[in-house]
């Protein structure tokens, strides 16, 4: 990517999931000339402590120049610097993480059976 270029995601995910965005050249020419890929993981700890694991790729085919991990308490922005293996470009990518108190589903609670369906069970006819 070109020096001052920002591209700003939101990212929504349970934590210990992963979430990935992907960003091609192709519509992106004057700031990027190969396409870059960041994959984010984090996992709640002791307090209100988050580590966020993260796996930068870039390049055609995509090769992994790093794969750092950041540590920060809920709410507090972090950053985190990488150069590519050829020293030409500085990815840096900013985390605002936040945890959020709703409850995202998943497939498997479409799966799930209602609470009208589970009340008459376990009922016995006499």
């Amino acid at each position: 990517m070109d020096a001052g270029t920002t591209i700003v995601p939101k990212l929504l995910t349970r934590t210990g999931q992963t979430a990935m965005s992907r960003y091609d050249a192709e519509p992106m020419k004057k700031a990027m000339v190969a396409p870059f890929e960041i994959a984010c993981a984090v996992t709640r700890l002791d307090g209100d402590r988050l580590r966020i694991d993260t796996t930068l790729r870039y390049g055609e085919p995509l090769a992994t120049p790093a794969s750092p991990r950041v540590i920060t308490h809920d709410g507090e922005p972090a950053r985190i610097e990488v150069q590519s293996r050829d020293g030409a470009r500085t990815f840096a990518v900013s985390f605002a993480p936040k945890l959020l108190a709703a409850q995202v589903p998943t497939p498997d609670d479409a799966r799930k059976p209602s609470a009208t369906e589970t009340a008459g069970q376990g009922q016995r006819a006499l």
